[in-house]
């Protein structure tokens, strides 16, 4: 982690001072990466940069928030530099869904900070986890896209393993994919699918499930996100000019690459545009396109004519020949700077997602080059629902000039708040003109310090993981039982209020009742439902994203 110089020059948005902590920790790396399945006993590995400046150094724990866990120990941290923790379930079949970060003083009296990170780590007897899956691809109609996976399999009788793709909580139309064999012990395979028909079919999840040997029961089931895209025309090996990020004049062009394959008997046409906040970036001029056939490499340029802009993504559109129709659309993540006013992505500690307690701060770091005259200060200020934050606190700005590195910092003093994004606002030195404005999206929660709920998971449940998850209208949750059983069914918001009451009733030995939950009507935010009865309890954080 760099060390930074935070800055002392406060802008206090409430009437109570808020004092800015210099112990700060960072986590870099979850291993495996969060979704994953892990058997019983399997490490999980967290990598983390840290700062201290307590006197006496300080300790630091990484703890995940449910389940009979182990997990290592801290030694004495002083300065700054990285580190490793490590922990794992023994036994039982265990969601973990945060992992619980805390820097105390030397003699572990009091927590100096502590915050918490989203996982989705399940734990039990029979694992799979995907390898090496690209969270973004193009493959064409028929086409089979293949991965591998590990597995770990301790079911008697052996397992069975199938994965297949989801679109909007659905298994994907038209999809045709591989079988399974009979797995036991532990191993690598490969699995493959394909969608048949459709244009621009987006394959927004892979649902990993294995059942046992005549499928009869669901031993594990969760989700992968990805965005895949099966159409008539496909586009690989993108390459951005510029390496995809840089500080350029107005008028100068960009260039991309990339290679295609088409089916269209007519051809297609290719289209690279500039995007900035989701919409075509201002002030643009872009290259038209040939008709192109079969496969081969093309490339594309654009550039921004007038004015300050930050252009985010590459759009890429295939059409038909006439352009009557979309064949495929697929976003690519830049970071070109035009004009006058250059600011690296945004770095941030902790990182985003996250939830944190009221008055914790957000610390973000970024890189300028600033050409203009006088010099110009810069504003990063947390907005929620498409307003300023409540009861926020945030740091000034000083003058930036030239070239450098910077930092600003925000929390929220109080109440319940979802930071969703962050607006990066550019000014004058003076503050009279706006030079540059933009928002980027962030998931941050903060709040007073929840009751856990134990997501322990009784032998004769099986509770599929909800789906879509984050959700922006419905969020779908399976529910089975293996003996009949009477249960509720509930969600709670951040505090622990209950706001929606999914399920009061009987179920039978073997029923699956599929639970929906509307979001409408809701904040945005994290959610528990939780299922219980007088044999136990389980629950799954939800977000709900607007």
């Amino acid at each position: 982690m760099k060390t930074k110089t935070f800055l002392f020059a406060l802008i206090f948005c409430l009437n109570a001072v808020t004092a800015w902590g210099l112990n700060s920790l960072c986590v870099t790396s979850v291993s495996p990466s969060s979704p994953a399945a892990l058997q019983n006993g399997e490490q999980v590995e967290i990598s983390f940069d840290y700062q201290i400046d307590e006197p006496g150094g300080a300790r630091i724990f990484i703890r995940p928030t449910t389940g009979d866990y182990s997990a290592s120990g801290s030694p004495l941290y002083t300065g700054s530099g990285s580190g490793t923790a490590n922990f794992t379930i023994s036994s039982g079949e265990v969601v973990v869904e945060e992992l619980r970060v805390r820097i105390t003083n030397s003699d572990q009296s009091a927590v100096l900070f502590e915050y918490y990170v989203p996982v989705k780590l399940i734990f039990g007897p029979n694992a799979a986890r995907l390898k090496n899956i690209p969270a973004k691809a193009s493959f064409l109609l028929g086409e089979d896209a293949t991965f591998d996976f590990d597995y770990a399999i301790s079911q008697a009788g052996g397992a069975r393993i199938f994965i297949r793709p989801y679109t909007n909580g659905s298994l994907t139309s038209s999809y045709s994919a591989s079988g399974s064999p009979n797995f036991s012990g532990s191993g690598t395979a490969s699995a493959n699918f394909t969608i048949n028909s459709g244009v621009n079919v987006k394959v927004d999840a892979l649902r990993v499930r294995i059942t046992n040997d005549d499928q009869s029961a669901i031993l594990l089931e969760y989700f992968v996100p990805v965005e895949w895209y099966f159409s008539t025309v496909k586009v690989s090996n993108i390459v951005p000019g510029n390496g995809g990020d840089a500080f350029l004049s107005l008028n100068t062009q960009v260039t991309t690459s990339l290679d295609y394959e088409t089916t269209e008997a007519g051809g297609v046409r290719i289209f690279i545009r500039p995007f900035s906040d989701s919409a075509l970036t201002s002030s643009y001029s872009a290259s038209g396109s040939s008709l192109y056939t079969g496969s081969g490499s093309i490339s594309g340029n654009f550039t921004i004519n007038g004015g300050n802009a930050l252009v985010d993504h590459l759009r890429i559109r295939c059409t038909n020949a006439d352009q009557s129709q979309v064949l495929l659309e697929y976003f690519v993540p830049v970071h070109y700077a035009f004009g006058d006013i250059y600011l690296s992505e945004l770095t941030y500690c902790p990182d985003t997602p996250a939830r944190l307690m009221n008055g914790d701060d957000v610390t973000l770091f970024f890189s300028h080059n600033i050409n203009v005259a006088g010099g110009v200060r810069i504003f990063i200020r947390p907005f929620s629902q498409g307003a300023l934050a409540s009861n926020y606190a945030t740091s000034g700005s000083p003058s930036y000039t030239g070239t450098g590195d910077g930092d600003s910092r925000f929390t929220i003093s109080s109440g319940n708040v979802v930071v969703d994004e962050l607006r990066v606002r550019i000014t004058t030195n003076d503050q009279s003109a706006t030079l540059m404005e933009y928002f980027v999206p962030v998931h941050f929660v903060f709040g007073d310090r929840p009751t856990a709920i134990d997501s322990h998971i009784p032998d004769h449940w099986q509770l599929g993981l909800p789906y879509p998850n984050p959700f922006t209208e419905e969020l779908h949750f399976p529910l089975k039982v293996d003996k009949t059983q009477r249960l509720q069914v509930e969600v709670l918001n951040a505090v622990g209020q209950r706001v929606a009451q999914l399920f009061d009733g009987l179920l039978q030995a073997g029923q699956q009742k599929e639970l929906t939950l509307n979001g409408l009507g809701l904040p945005a935010g994290i959610y528990t439902i939780r299922v219980w009865n007088e044999h136990g309890q389980a629950s799954r954080k939800v977000v709900l994203a607007r």
